[in-house]
């Protein structure tokens, strides 16, 4: 056998045996250690030109999770290279969601399965057990899609010939509880909070009165808002990513990046929050925090979702109102949109929806109500109401 030649730390070796027959062939061989275990990989090459240059090609895909080329890939190697192809196309927090996905339930249950041996069962069955330990339908639902998002990407990669996660029935889910605010209620919030003087009282009339997403409100700039002509722009997101902090992210959908239309009443709200913010970065002097957005916290600094949470429900609480989540706020929009014959059309672009059928999903049963509304209004403008 040659002496075996190094190429460099991590790099792997290559060298010369001697076959049975006579022949001389040229080794690559790589190692990598993978979930607490070493995995060696061998390949074998007529000359040492055509090992260096195959050797550059394989420890690239083994070092991003993929498959060497000519490999049958296990379920491993394919969801975590299919992480790294995703990486930089998926707004963070969505990135960090699947990596927990794949990480804590589909690599250990499924990992060392060839990826074109995974069946519809294998995952159903998958799914039945992390429902049996405790993990709620929706967890298990997750699973499902994102196994069926990566395994199209298979597809594509002429891995697969179908997506098995494709054929699967999502668990039985139940609904989440929306609260909804009536018009009566959501009057006596905002009388209160702006009567306290809470520094946050225009960003919760802007919530009511736009629907926006939680980190859509916290996400914008001064320079989206439009005083003049009585617009906002919705351009990205705020939001927490575990390990990274609070990054901006492009919104949910494509229809999430929109231009909304803001009332007289909203404007000089809006007008009297950044007079009263300019008024305590300058008192605040160096140590204020110099950020580009609209709602901050005391200090100028960024807001935190869940403190927004946490403090709006104690505000709630202290106005005698029902406790619902900042989110059902949004819904609470929506209702009081429907309830007064707005077009759902116009309600699904409002909410930055990708689409009316989105909406139809969320709120269709409320539509009724507001239908027998109207069936009742024309039945009194014709006289044939009873």
């Amino acid at each position: 056998m040659a002496k075996e030649r190094s190429r460099g730390p991590g790099e792997g070796a290559i060298y010369k045996i001697t076959r049975p027959n006579g022949q001389e062939v040229w080794v690559l061989a790589l190692s990598k250690t993978v979930g607490g275990k070493r995995e060696r990989t061998v390949r074998y090459f007529p000359t040492f030109a055509r090992a260096n240059r195959e050797a550059t090609k394989l420890k690239r895909a083994l070092d991003t999770g993929g498959v060497a080329p000519g490999e049958r890939p296990t379920v491993a190697q394919h969801m975590r290279g299919w992480l790294e192809s995703v990486r930089g196309s998926l707004r963070p927090r969505s990135w960090v969601s699947y990596e927990e996905i794949v990480r804590l339930h589909i690599i250990p249950a499924l990992g060392d399965r060839h990826l074109d041996e995974l069946t519809r069962q294998d995952i159903e069955a998958l799914m039945q057990a992390k429902v049996r330990t405790g993990k709620s339908p929706r967890r298990a639902d997750m699973i499902r899609k994102t196994l069926g998002v990566a395994l199209g990407s298979a597809m594509s990669d002429n891995l697969l010939s179908r997506n098995v996660a494709r054929l699967t029935r999502p668990p039985k889910q139940k609904r989440r509880e929306m609260r909804i605010w009536p018009r009566e209620t959501v009057t006596a919030f905002l009388t209160g909070v702006r009567g306290a003087g809470d520094r946050y009282a225009p960003l919760y009339q802007l919530a009511l009165e736009t629907g926006m997403r939680q980190g859509e409100i916290l996400g914008l700039h001064w320079d989206d808002v439009a005083f003049d002509r009585g617009l906002m722009r919705v351009a990205r997101s705020l939001e927490r990513v575990p390990g990274g902090g609070l990054v901006e992210s492009e919104p949910k959908t494509s229809g999430s990046r929109r231009t909304l239309t803001i009332e007289a009443g909203l404007v000089k709200a809006l007008r009297e929050w950044q007079a009263a913010q300019l008024a305590e970065a300058r008192a605040a002097g160096p140590v204020w925090n110099l950020t580009p957005y609209v709602f901050t916290a005391e200090g100028g600094t960024s807001i935190d979702a869940s403190n927004l949470t946490r403090r709006f429900q104690r505000t709630v609480k202290a106005l005698g109102l029902p406790v619902i989540r900042f989110h059902d706020m949004r819904h609470t929009n929506a209702s009081l949109l429907l309830a007064a014959g707005v077009p759902i059309t116009t309600v699904s672009a409002r909410l930055g929806h990708a689409s009316a059928v989105v909406t139809l999903g969320v709120y269709g049963h409320l539509i009724p109500a507001s239908e027998r509304e109207a069936a009742g209004r024309i039945a009194s403008m014709l006289g044939t109401a009873t």
